[in-house]
């Protein structure tokens, strides 16, 4: 589920406090949609509705939250 990747991105990149990549939020949300990509049997349309997803839910995030 989208979520999920969601949830997964964050727990990858944020280890003892502190994201330990520097990715911006755009090239998390493509590296994202790429891994839901391969988790999805490459539907498109669930790939794009998990971006837009994201897109969304990403600015709400600790790590992009202005």
């Amino acid at each position: 589920s989208t979520l999920l990747a969601s949830s997964a991105a964050s727990d990858v990149y944020k280890r003892q406090g502190e994201f330990n990549e520097e990715l911006t939020m755009e090239e998390m949300i493509e590296q994202c949609a790429e891994m839901y990509a391969m988790n999805s049997g490459g539907d498109a349309a669930a790939v794009e509705a998990a971006r837009t997803h994201m897109t969304e839910l990403f600015p709400t995030l600790k790590r992009w939250k202005k």
